[in-house]
């Protein structure tokens, strides 16, 4: 999952990532200390691979809601919330998903990942890394009809106009807080992923925080998470590789993917300017 922050050697091939052609990823370049790393300093950085680790695959697994070799939910609870957008609620399905990406320890007392995700997320930058988060949120926003854009926003609606775009432009959140929780693992990479540090990447990535803050609350998950013993660091550590109740992340992406070039897509209009 992911790995070590370590730095990249001169003699180490160098992964250069691409632009985000949909919207610009903002991240922070930070500072570079120019005073040698004191041993707090040293054992905070030993440790903040492994917190970030956990906290990537614990928010990774719950925003892409992984559709693998699932049984679907029996509950009985709504499949839709007034504030789901309309248009889409065909595609909410509610399954059980086991989480992975959990941390364990080995008998050296060495932190280690026993079931990491089969699509990789989260390590040293590279091209496929990029990919599978391209695969998560490429085609996010979609345009919609009038009618579809009155419904959705009442009266407000004549406000989302895209003059650019040619109709009415809506994203579900989920894959906006998608886009989001990437770019905070692109502010852990600024060699690969460099950004200028200006009060706009500043706000972007405060931004991106509250963003994944809210929606956390939001969904006000209630699944129980142990803490399980370990007995060659003495010690209990959280084991959240647990079944959650989830909202089928595969559905949702088919039928953003089909409503943005697919038959049902909504075709452009661009209005005059005279």
């Amino acid at each position: 999952m992911f790995g070590a922050l370590k730095s990249w050697s001169p003699s180490s091939p160098k992964y250069m990532a691409l632009q985000d052609d949909l919207e610009v990823d903002l991240q922070l370049r930070p500072r570079i200390a120019s005073s040698p790393i004191d041993s707090r300093k040293f054992i905070i950085l030993q440790f903040l691979p492994w917190m970030l680790t956990t906290f990537f695959a614990t928010i990774s697994a719950y925003l892409i809601l992984s559709a693998r070799n699932v049984p679907k939910c029996n509950d009985n609870f709504s499949t839709a919330y007034a504030t789901d957008f309309g248009p889409a609620k065909s595609a909410i399905e509610f399954q059980e998903v086991k989480f992975n990406g959990g941390p364990s320890f080995y008998e050296n007392k060495t932190l280690y990942i026993p079931n990491p995700d089969p699509i990789k997320y989260v390590g040293e930058p590279s091209a496929q890394i990029d990919q599978s988060w391209e695969d998560l949120t490429d085609n996010r926003y979609i345009l919609i009809t009038e009618e579809e854009a009155r419904d959705t926003w009442g009266e407000e609606y004549v406000e989302f106009w895209d003059p650019y775009r040619g109709g009415y432009e809506v994203g579900l959140d989920v894959f906006h807080t998608l886009h989001c929780l990437n770019n905070m693992r692109k502010m852990f990479y600024p060699d690969i992923y460099p950004a200028r540090d200006t009060p706009d990447t500043r706000l972007h990535r405060d931004h991106c925080i509250e963003q994944l803050r809210q929606y956390i609350m939001c969904s006000g998950d209630m699944t129980p998470i142990p803490t399980r013993y370990f007995k060659s660091v003495d010690r209990n550590y959280v084991d959240s590789d647990r079944v959650h109740t989830c909202r089928n992340f595969q559905m949702l992406r088919d039928w953003t993917t089909e409503r943005h070039h697919g038959i049902s897509a909504v075709s452009a209009i661009f209005q005059s300017t005279n």
